[in-house]
């Protein structure tokens, strides 16, 4: 009975320790696999960038080229060189932008300020109008208080006529 338990422990043990292997070896498996994939991607990540190399090497040939033909010492001066143009561009196009809105503020300002200098233009040339007419009214009154004169004039002449031939008449009749 004694060697029987023992047996049974045993197999309990190798059982249980059998069963801790496979997960220790499921789990490896996983791991590698993991890996390999990892590895494959990592393989395919260095192919694209070995083509890109190969397709981007007539650039570094090119710029060595440069580097013979002009005053540049190495590359690294072209690049920066570049850098360079390319903030300076950057900055031009910001402050053309700058420019390009204080410009159409001004424009905006300047067709408020035609907008009201044609009002009171429109304004100044309704009160010309108003006091060109005055002063044609004025020059009415003139010639009206001058035939008004002549009327009077003639009144007081006729006036005087009829009191002269009154007399007369009043002097014929006595």
């Amino acid at each position: 009975g004694k060697h029987h338990q023992e047996s049974e422990e045993m197999q309990m043990r190798a059982l249980k320790k059998a069963t801790e292997e496979r997960e220790k070896r499921l789990q490896k498996e996983k791991e590698l696999l993991r890996a390999q994939r990892d590895l494959e991607a990592l393989r395919t990540a260095r192919q694209k960038l070995s083509t890109k190399v190969q397709k981007y090497s007539i650039f570094c040939k090119y710029l060595e080229d440069v580097v013979k033909n002009s005053e540049f010492e190495d590359i690294q001066e072209i690049v920066l060189r570049y850098k360079t143009l390319v903030r300076m561009r950057k900055d031009l196009l910001q402050s053309q932008q700058q420019h390009q809105e204080v410009s159409e503020q001004t424009k905006l300002l300047l067709d408020q300020y035609k907008a009201k200098k044609e009002a009171e233009m429109l304004q100044y040339q309704k009160e010309l109008q108003d006091l060109q007419c005055l002063e044609q009214i004025q020059k009415d009154v003139c010639l009206w208080e001058g035939h008004l004169a002549d009327i009077k004039n003639t009144t007081s002449k006729k006036a005087q006529e009829l009191a002269t031939i009154r007399t007369a008449i009043f002097s014929l009749f006595q």
